[in-house]
């Protein structure tokens, strides 16, 4: 999320039975013009295909330009917060291994 709470980015893994990974994800603003992506789930190879697809979406949907005309000052913050965040990677998040639970 921004540091305003103008723009979130948010994404969902679930692995599936065959080995592969599922990716939901969202991104956008909640401001201005509220620009923003919603995706049903996306079967990947990998877990880190995964996030880097959802890394690299969201990087092209801050990156946009935006019209000055028709967006709050508030939305032009978010999206230079965002595009900070997603910068280098997601935020020095770092995936945890995956765990069997049973």
């Amino acid at each position: 999320m921004s540091g305003n709470k103008k723009a979130k980015a948010e994404y969902e893994i679930a692995e599936l039975p065959d080995g592969h990974f599922a990716l939901r994800m969202s991104y956008g603003y909640t401001t201005g013009n509220m620009s923003s992506v919603r995706s049903p789930w996306t079967a990947f190879a990998t877990r880190k295909e995964c996030v880097e697809h959802f890394a690299q979406r969201a990087r092209q949907h801050f990156s946009r330009e935006l019209a000055v005309s028709n967006v709050a000052e508030s939305q032009q913050v978010a999206r230079k917060q965002m595009l900070a965040l997603l910068q280098d990677g997601l935020f020095g998040f770092v995936e945890p291994p995956i765990r069997d639970t049973v």
